[in-house]
């Protein structure tokens, strides 16, 4: 993973906060870049070399519910990242 932060992250409502301080709350009411963290999160953060591996909160979603995502599109980050969001 690359350990430069994205863009948007400067945004951020959770930018200064420790990760396991980040619940979904946050990033549902108050975060203006809630979309691009998810789907950064599934598509970059979540991935240690060839594994899914989800962790924290990213995108107003837990690990679990992501890594849910993923298995129901067969890892396929965009199907994923739109099946999260029409829930």
């Amino acid at each position: 993973m690359n350990s430069e932060a994205p863009y948007w992250f400067d945004r951020a409502a959770c930018k200064g906060l420790m990760a396991g301080a980040v619940h979904e709350q946050i990033c549902w009411e108050e975060c203006p870049v809630r979309e691009q963290c998810l789907a950064y999160a599934m598509g970059v953060a979540d991935w240690i070399g060839h594994a899914y591996m989800p962790h924290l909160v990213w995108g107003g979603y837990t690990g679990y519910a992501r890594e849910q995502a993923m298995k129901e599109t067969r890892y396929h980050v965009t199907n994923a990242v739109d099946l999260l969001e029409r829930k």
